[in-house]
């Protein structure tokens, strides 16, 4: 639905992500509005397991914090079969995240690993 970048915040100097909307879905209404309830969802959400909105836009763009680090999906691939200790602390931060965006009234329908983001500390976002 979406095209991702990375970008600088010309204000700040700092690195942001970029989402912005599929050309495809700009004459498809339901599409659209889908996406701009995503917006709507991303401005409520404040939880430290979750990628800050930086900015509630006027245009049709997102611009999120960025989060430095790789997609859960190749940090498996990299390290392969995980100790059952790493396997609960992983699963322990995304209940958490889960259990916040549950009490938002939110369900996440795209939760795969090629969405969530291990950072350099460990912590998922």
């Amino acid at each position: 639905m979406a095209e991702v970048y990375r970008a600088v915040d010309t204000r700040t100097g700092g690195d942001v992500v970029l989402k912005v909307p599929h050309v495809s879905i700009a004459g498809d209404l339901a599409a659209f509005n889908r996406y701009r309830r995503e917006i709507d969802i991303a401005a409520r959400l404040d939880h430290p397991g979750l990628q800050r909105l930086l900015s509630r836009p006027t245009a049709p763009f997102m611009v999120f914090e960025y989060v430095n680090g790789e997609s859960l999906r190749t940090y498996l691939r990299k390290h392969g079969q995980l100790p059952i200790e790493e396997v609960i602390r992983i699963g322990l931060q995304l209940a958490e995240a889960l259990h916040y965006i549950h009490e938002q009234g939110i369900v996440h329908r795209d939760l795969k690993p090629e969405n969530i983001i291990m950072g350099p500390d460990g912590r998922l976002r």
